[in-house]
This record gives C-alpha cells, structure tokens and sequence, in this order.
C-alpha cells in the first residue's frame, strides 16, 4: 500500500521505497519477534563478532538489521552482505545516502543458539551497529515493507513516518538512523506509539541508531511517527529509516 506523503517529509526531500506484499498469513497461529542483542564498532573496516540468535525453533528466522553511519566523513560504505554461522542472510530492505545507511535481513536458523555474524563492506565506516532478533514465522520474506531517508541539512527536528500494512497476528520491526554533527542529545529520538525502544546505539559525533519491534494482534495498519531530537539548528546528512513486517 502507498506511504501517505507528509508535509514534513516534503520539506526534508524525504523519499518513500517501494512496499509489497508477499507470504501467507496461514501456517502458525502468529508471527512473533523478539531482540537478542546487538554490537557496535568505531571507525572500523569489517565486522565480524560471535553473537547470540535465541533460542532454536523448527520456524526461527533470524533478523540482523545493520545500521552504518558516518556524519564525520560522510563516505558511508554500501554494505554487500551478511552471513550468520556462515550462511547468506537475505536483504530484506534497504535505504541510504553518503551520511548514512541501514539495512534489514533475515535468514531461515532453525538450529544453533550462537555463532558468528559477519557484515562485508569496503572501506571505513565511522559507526557501525548490528542488532540480532528472533522471528518465529514460516515466512523468511517480509509481508510489507517501507523505507525513507533524506538529507535535511541545516534544521531541527526532522521527522520521518514508517507505515506498515499488518495483517492479524504478525509483528514488525523498525530501524532508525541519523547522521549529524549533534552529539548532546540523551534521548537521540522520540517514537509516537511505541515505547522503550529495543536498544540503541550512539557515539560522541552525532551518529545514532535505536531499534524497536512490536507483535500485532489485530489487522491494522501501523503509522508511528519518529522525531530527531537535535538541540539546536545544525548540519544534519542522513535521517531517516528502514521497517519490515512479517505475518505467521
């Protein structure tokens, strides 16, 4: 289904990906997703960490979302793959620019409660975050998706708005960046409807990321709106987002 276009977004030269629907909403009585944990590095030029997926299920994807952000240098390589345990993960959606990019995949894990996570790239990244979550669903591939970053410059408190089509009984996930020259902000971002994010990863040059999934009883139709908070009107290259859904 479109995004709806706000006038925010207009303002910021935001751009919307594109969105589909694809997997079935029959099989197990729902899809549930739950965060495992996550790592970061500075400045680096690979990642490759032994991190844990949670516990083994017979319908366990795991979902490894990645967040590269480079507002010091604004050079953020393109990241060209991942594996878990050393098997390719899926992409599931993606979304950047040369201040920052954030990406989503998946992979079907039945076995296995840890091993390694490797995010191949070229080059030098100011801030990268791997974030690891647990999905329970017959479905490796997301049901909907949507995406939206943008270079807001010189402003304060960009906003973006992910909306996501949820079938009954599915869940989703949401990865947010930002790359600015703001490094005093405590609480980099505010969430409309959901609460204590999943977790969140910052450094002291004004790149942050947070995270937040959420299972869905009821068909809806999920619009959240995510504030950066920047305390004053400075230089911002990349705020936006990515976000998947996935039903049973």
């Amino acid at each position: 289904m479109p995004a709806v276009i706000a006038t925010p977004r207009q303002l910021l030269g935001l751009k919307v990906g594109a969105k589909y629907s694809q997997g079935s909403t029959s099989g197990l009585g729902a899809a549930t997703i739950s965060y495992v944990t996550s790592a970061e590095d500075t400045s680096a030029t690979s990642f490759s960490q032994s991190m844990s997926w949670g516990t083994a299920n017979v319908n366990r994807k795991i979902i490894v979302s990645v967040s590269m952000l480079d507002h010091e240098f604004e050079s953020t390589p393109t990241v060209s793959g991942v594996t878990v345990g050393g098997d390719a993960a899926t992409l599931v959606t993606s979304d950047g620019n040369a201040g920052g990019r954030l990406y989503i995949f998946a992979i079907d894990k039945a076995s296995g409660a840890s091993g390694t996570v490797a995010v191949s790239f070229s080059g030098t990244v100011r801030h990268i975050s791997v974030y690891i979550h647990r999905l329970i669903s017959t479905n490796v591939t997301a049901w909907d998706t949507d995406t939206q970053v943008g270079n807001p410059g010189t402003g304060t408190n960009p906003t973006t708005t992910p909306q996501l089509d949820m079938p009954a009984n599915s869940c989703l996930l949401i990865l947010a960046g930002a790359a600015s020259n703001d490094s005093d902000s405590a609480a980099p971002f505010t969430w409309s409807s959901l609460g204590a994010v999943d977790a969140a990863q910052s450094d002291s040059s004004g790149n942050d990321a947070e995270i937040q999934s959420l299972d869905v009883v009821g068909a809806t139709t999920h619009n959240e709106t995510i504030t950066y908070n920047l305390t004053s009107a400075i230089d911002s290259q990349m705020v936006g987002f990515v976000a998947a859904s996935w039903t049973a």
